[in-house]
């Protein structure tokens, strides 16, 4: 299953209300799948996209500039979004 195959946004925040209490999340994350293997993208604090295959980066994480200028649902790779990881 694949998120860009669905009527889907993910946006940068979401905000989720409680009855007594209302919280923002960030879009930390993203898991893609293809090819049967996992990669991923992380979004630090200054909204950085950081892509991460263990089979060809191993340790390393690959700086790719603005959130904003990635698109999030595709790695580079052509492997397709799964899973988006808020916190």
């Amino acid at each position: 299953m694949s998120l860009s195959n669905r009527n889907i946004t993910l946006s940068k925040n979401i905000h989720i209300t409680e009855e007594y209490a209302s919280r923002v999340y960030r879009l930390a994350g993203i898991v893609y799948h293809g090819g049967f293997h996992f990669t991923a993208r992380i979004f630090d604090l200054q909204d950085q996209a950081w892509y991460h295959d263990g089979m060809t980066t191993k340790t390393k994480f690959i700086h790719e500039g603005p959130r904003e200028q990635v698109n999030i649902f595709e790695a580079e790779d052509r492997r397709t979004a799964a899973l988006a990881l808020y916190i």
